[in-house]
């Protein structure tokens, strides 16, 4: 074990939370594609992954406690409208990363978990777009 002088200060162990973060960090955007996305899927996904990754900051290490309010993630984000926000949270839940599990009191913020296996467990998503063109008519 290495000596301790008097000048130095004990090294301090990294907070177990930057594990989720560091998990949420590497998931690729392409894993946040929801098979209706339409065309413009990669601004969608960059913004479930970028919602997702500052949830991450607010968890413990296995992605529970999560609370900010919807005010916070507001001002976060604030080029977002209020309406955004909730479509985007509704798209982590239905991807299965993101769970809700009450309130910290009866008009307080939402208890939420990250689960960040949900999406490394689904399947592989190209990253080619899926052709939304007409085919066309052979009528003249």
């Amino acid at each position: 074990m290495a000596k301790i002088t008097a000048n130095q200060k004990p090294r301090q162990a990294k907070s177990p939370a930057v594990a989720l973060s560091r998990d949420m960090r590497n998931i690729p955007a392409t894993r946040y594609q929801l098979p209706n996305d339409g065309r413009k899927w990669r601004t969608l996904c960059d913004q479930r992954k970028q919602l997702a990754d500052w949830l991450a900051t607010f968890g413990d290490a296995d992605g529970s406690r999560i609370f900010p309010a919807i005010e916070t993630m507001l001002t976060a984000f604030d080029t977002w409208s209020r309406a955004k926000l909730f479509r985007r949270l509704a798209e982590l839940r239905e991807l299965g990363i993101l769970k809700s599990e009450g309130l910290i009191r009866e008009r307080g913020a939402r208890i939420r978990r990250l689960i960040p296996d949900a999406v490394l467990l689904t399947a592989e998503v190209s990253d080619s777009p899926v052709s939304h063109t007409q085919p066309k008519s052979h009528i003249q």
